[in-house]
């Protein structure tokens, strides 16, 4: 271990996404000679707080032997693969647009309910090549290719718009996408 980083929100800051503060929190460990961080804390963007994903990490210096290369993105559930099944994992943290929620569909099927704070796991059929989409004032189109036995996780969000919002549909890779998921205490 070479030191530990603390990433916060300086009361200003705009570009706090997960994705920006992680990539900052690696760039800062190569800065020291890090080669890995691992994190130890994160807390989420919240309505009456701060709008950014904030972190504590330590920063490491790791011998590469020493690193598992497990890659979790081609991980197969086998018994999914069977029923010739995926599961998408749809997720949306507090924030911009909290009054705002949209379905999620395929086609004319809604899949999930996304409103702030709130997570969903549905089970589908892996039908291959497919777009996912969501409407507020404008149409958000993620393309997807299920594939069975998958896990996939969806983020989704809302930016502003002229008078409701755009939802927001980015397709995360599935080790962060677990942990952002897990980290998610969604309304009963």
């Amino acid at each position: 271990m070479l030191g530990s980083i603390k990433i916060g929100d300086s009361g200003f800051s705009t570009k706090c996404s997960y994705d920006k503060v992680i990539a900052f929190a690696h760039k800062e460990a190569r800065s020291i000679g890090g080669n890995a961080i691992k994190i130890t804390a994160h807390r989420l963007p919240s309505v009456l707080g701060s709008t950014c994903h904030r972190i504590e990490a330590d920063i490491l210096k790791v011998n590469i032997g020493q690193i598992s290369h497990h890659d979790t993105t081609t991980e197969i559930d086998q018994q999914l693969a069977e029923a010739g099944c995926a599961i998408i994992h749809f997720y949306r943290f507090a924030g911009t647009g909290f009054i705002i929620g949209y379905d999620v569909k395929i086609g004319d099927t809604v899949l999930a309910r996304m409103t702030n704070n709130s997570k969903e796991s549905i089970k589908v059929k892996a039908i291959g090549n497919t777009t996912l989409t969501a409407t507020t004032e404008s149409k958000a189109e993620l393309p997807i290719t299920l594939e069975p036995g998958k896990h996939y996780y969806i983020r989704c969000s809302v930016t502003i718009g002229v008078m409701v919002g755009h939802p927001k549909l980015e397709l995360i890779e599935s080790g962060v996408g677990k942990v952002e998921f897990a980290s998610i205490k969604a309304k009963e």
